[in-house]
């Protein structure tokens, strides 16, 4: 029996990383971050009555501008739970606990359909799932919106990936479908992620030199119709009373250096995580020392749409011309809040290629080595995601409601 055979990529290690990235969500109290306040105040109106947008009072009342254009769908549950039991922190635990287990799902359905052998389905999985963009979002600046549709764009590019042909065979009708209703939740819990997502899929078409995403794209947009009037309308001139942001985003960007910051960090700005950056040396070892990469099954695709998104991450990027292109880009970008947006979704999309490097050094060096490195990317992956989500917990006071 080989080192592969032996190495136990079982259930047991799925909960295990389900654990280290949920342990915030145990505490039995709210962690205090940035957009916690907009959140509680939309629960206080969604207890009183379902509505699919959050009213002007319940926005200002929150600081909620960022996100006066997503809807209230995802809150519609953890609503009901506050309006059953009379205790926030259930509902936030409820929401916490949903997203990290969805998120989980969807990356391992995405990892089975893009690689090949246990192993590299796990790391991607936890590369994506330990990211330390993906828990400061969740938890330091409490984004539950953006949580919620990174939670979901996992599941989306499932969809692409059978629509593109990649992977096992199957229905592109049904992966059309899936990608399409994985959009609509995406749209209806993010406006803005609802744009970059529709931007990545354009860029999916143009790398893999296929259209066939683009149906589908479109039906999810159709779905989250109301979410897409709406902010069509605030991108026309509409909404003038909320006190929408304007500023540039630029000085909110990456520096070079801060990519490679691997357990704490400043400034809302995580860096790539050393189990990610194992990940993408091996793959820049394969490429230039061990005889080549095997882009198959659509992993280079998406590794060269996470290098664009990683340059839209820099605080280089020229964001302040952009913004110049007229009143719809001046009022469209400030909704992003920062670039480091762009910087979650290339750690997502460069995942799953770390992940097959990772697999593929077996063919190239001696099991021990092929083993260590394994092993020790998992183990920095659930050591940084427990040193993450200690410190939170550790250094925050439970919010006061």
């Amino acid at each position: 029996m080989n080192l592969r055979e032996k190495l136990p990529f079982s259930k047991a290690l799925y909960g295990i990383l389900l654990l280290a990235v949920s342990a915030p969500a145990a505490c039995g109290y709210i962690l205090p971050g940035a957009d916690i306040s907009s959140w509680t105040a939309r629960m206080e109106e969604l207890a009183g009555g379902l509505s699919l947008f959050a009213s002007r009072e319940a926005i200002l009342a929150g600081g909620g501008q960022l996100h006066a254009m997503d809807s209230n769908l995802w809150l519609w549950l953890p609503a009901l739970v506050y309006r059953l039991c009379g205790n926030m922190a259930r509902a936030y635990q409820l929401s916490l606990l949903v997203i990290q287990a969805g998120t989980l799902t969807g990356m391992y359905l995405l990892c089975r359909r893009l690689l090949q052998g246990r192993a590299a389905v796990y790391l991607g999985t936890l590369l994506y799932v330990t990211c330390p963009y993906r828990i400061y979002l969740c938890y330091d600046r409490a984004d539950l919106w953006q949580a919620a549709a990174w939670m979901l764009v996992p599941f989306y590019l499932y969809g692409i990936a059978g629509v593109m042909g990649w992977g096992e065979e199957g229905s592109r009708l049904r992966d059309g479908l899936w990608a399409a209703l994985s959009l609509a939740g995406i749209g209806y819990a993010s406006s803005i992620l609802l744009a970059v997502t529709l931007g990545v899929t354009v860029l999916i078409c143009l790398f893999g030199k296929k259209a066939w995403p683009l149906p589908a794209a479109g039906a999810g947009c159709l779905l989250c119709l109301p979410v897409v009037v709406r902010l069509a309308a605030y991108l026309t001139g509409g909404y003038g009373d909320l006190g929408m942001p304007l500023a540039c985003i630029s000085q909110r960007g990456y520096s070079l250096g801060r990519y490679f910051v691997t357990f704490a960090y400043k400034e809302d700005l995580p860096g790539l995580g050393l189990a990610l950056m194992i990940g993408l040396a091996a793959l820049a070892w394969t490429a230039f020392a061990g005889g080549g990469v095997d882009w198959r099954k659509g992993t280079g695709v998406l590794f060269l749409c996470g290098c664009v998104l990683w340059v839209f991450s820099l605080s280089l990027f020229p964001w302040d011309v952009l913004q110049r292109l007229g009143d719809w880009a001046l009022r469209l970008i400030p909704l992003l809040y920062s670039p480091g947006l762009f910087f979650g979704g290339a750690c997502l999309l460069l995942s799953p290629a770390a992940a097959m490097a990772l697999e593929r050094l077996q063919e190239r060096t001696e099991e021990a080595v092929w083993g260590t490195a394994v092993l020790g990317t998992a183990a920095a992956g659930l050591g940084a995601a427990l040193y993450l989500c200690n410190m939170l917990t550790y250094l925050r006071m439970p919010l006061e409601l």
